[in-house]
């Protein structure tokens, strides 16, 4: 995942860790290690994030972001529909 994107989108929506990890329902710390990439988002956290960030460019989040195999699957369904 490029974690700088990431962060960026983060910082260009005036969220704080503290309040991603609360919407995730994650502690904070779990939510840095998967924000730095010492662990993965899931794909109801991937989908959290992209409602929470307002991602609307699934393809443009796919390239920036790149989460895990099962989130890139989860996106290919929603592009298709």
């Amino acid at each position: 995942m490029n974690t700088l994107k990431l962060k960026g989108k983060i910082a260009e929506k005036g969220k704080t860790q503290v309040e991603l990890a609360k919407i995730l329902n994650i502690s904070t710390q779990s939510f840095n290690a998967k924000l730095n990439g010492r662990a993965v988002f899931d794909i109801e956290e991937a989908k959290k994030l992209i409602a929470e960030l307002q991602i609307e460019n699934i393809k443009e989040m796919r390239r920036e972001y790149t989460w895990t195999n099962k989130c890139l699957r989860w996106k290919y369904k929603i592009l298709k529909g």
